[in-house]
């Protein structure tokens, strides 16, 4: 008996049954007329208070006022029952249905969720489920802006690298590792802001960045993800574009405006934690250069005798944490300030040609005395903490310091 007999081949039958009425395209599946079939949304938290997906059947009935407010309450139904992969199986869907879109959720496919944003898909949902065209220009408005982002983000990117074949062995390089650890970083900030957009609960990035031990490199890149964010809401505020009126509706101006508080201060512990990490950074061993040396190209003004003024020594403000300055030219007290977080100092002064650095650019500032011999008598018997408010009974426009030390300037006291 040969094999072919002894051995009877059947076929595997499929334990669920095709649906014929059916048919799919790409990832995408559409009904036998034709209409899409759209992705069931699993999960749903709370559906006895919050309710089904919001529809659209009553749009024609709908004041313009009443269908803004129908679109701002979806969206909140959006960010409360879906995520970001959510989103994305809605953007594509959307975009396998309109002619001139499919090209995108491929293209997009190398951008994590979190980069292509969830208010994008949502609204592709809304049109999906129902919500009607009307002017298509101005409709698609949104959709076509945030494409337009989303490949500038693109292009600034690093072109993917050649497939390896089988025969290669593909080993992960320290930069592979890096993506791989922001990419966590960022992700553990996203849920912090979701915290913060669902409980109002605080985040001190500077002390998560600190524990997560994120590359200096690649903490530069998390302000530039949260600026993006800060200026769609500064656009929101100036009430001129309508899909981010619809879409912000439900955080209101005061909402608003503590959100960009709260992306502002990811951007600044982001900033801080470069900084602290740049001066930590471990250097080559040198030998020190003398404050003789480092001072020796600054000009300043050794005396003013109208006022009775006398500059101290430059090698002074070497290693001290505030220097202030007067200049006899332009009449302003001023004080340079050591750059910090909270209330951690993250590098002292120091000198660098014929300018200061090492300062923190918000809190250097000076201001113009009217009456310089009053003001600075009771400089010189003012002690450490009454320098701290020192100008703030002075009524005059606060500016900012420049670093340049200039030949008119007076340096009257560095503290440590």
């Amino acid at each position: 008996m040969s094999l072919v007999t002894k051995f009877k081949i059947t076929a595997k039958k499929s334990k669920k049954p095709v649906a014929h009425n059916v048919k799919a395209a790409g990832n995408t599946k559409y009904m036998a007329d034709g209409k899409i079939k759209l992705r069931p949304i699993k999960n749903i938290k709370d559906i006895k208070y919050l309710g089904q997906e919001p529809t659209w059947d009553d749009q024609d009935s709908l004041t313009a006022t009443e269908l803004n407010s129908r679109i701002a309450r979806a969206f909140n139904w959006y960010n409360y029952a879906c995520d970001g992969k959510d989103s994305r199986k809605f953007f594509e869907d959307w975009c396998a249905i309109n002619k001139g879109y499919e090209e995108y959720p491929k293209k997009f496919s190398l951008l994590p969720d979190w980069q292509l944003g969830q208010t994008l898909g949502y609204k592709c949902r809304m049109f999906m489920v129902g919500l009607k065209v009307k002017d298509v220009k101005s409709d698609f408005a949104f959709i076509n802006k945030r494409i337009a982002e989303l490949e500038v983000i693109l292009a600034k990117q690093a072109p993917a690298k050649s497939v390896p074949t089988a025969t290669e062995a593909k080993k992960d390089t320290i930069q592979d590792r890096l993506h791989v650890k922001f990419n966590e970083v960022v992700g553990e900030i996203e849920g912090a802001v979701d915290d913060y957009f669902n409980d109002k609960k605080d985040f001190d990035t500077y002390k998560f960045l600190q524990t997560s031990e994120l590359s200096a490199q690649f903490a530069l890149k998390i302000p530039e993800i949260y600026q993006c964010q800060v200026a769609e809401l500064d656009e929101y505020l100036e009430g001129k574009c309508p899909q981010l009126l619809e879409g912000y509706k439900h955080l209101g101006k005061r909402g608003a405006k503590d959100a960009i508080k709260f992306y502002q201060s990811i951007i600044d512990g982001a900033n801080a934690y470069k900084a602290a990490k740049i001066a930590t950074r471990a250097k080559p061993r040198r030998k020190p250069v003398p404050p003789e040396r480092l001072v020796r190209k600054l000009k300043y003004l050794r005396e003013f005798v109208e006022l009775k003024l006398n500059s101290i020594d430059p090698r002074d403000i070497i290693g001290c944490t505030e220097l202030w300055v007067y200049n006899t030219k332009t009449r302003k007290l001023g004080r340079f300030h050591a750059n910090m977080h909270g209330d951690t100092i993250i590098n002292t002064l120091t000198v660098k040609g014929r300018a200061i650095v090492g300062f923190s650019e918000s809190l250097s500032v000076c201001k113009k005395l009217r009456k310089p011999q009053e003001v600075l008598d009771k400089f010189r018997i003012a002690g450490k903490p009454q320098l701290r408010k020192f100008l703030d009974p002075i009524r005059s426009v606060e500016t900012r310091l420049k670093a340049r030390i200039s030949p008119e300037t007076i340096l009257l006291r560095a503290i440590k």
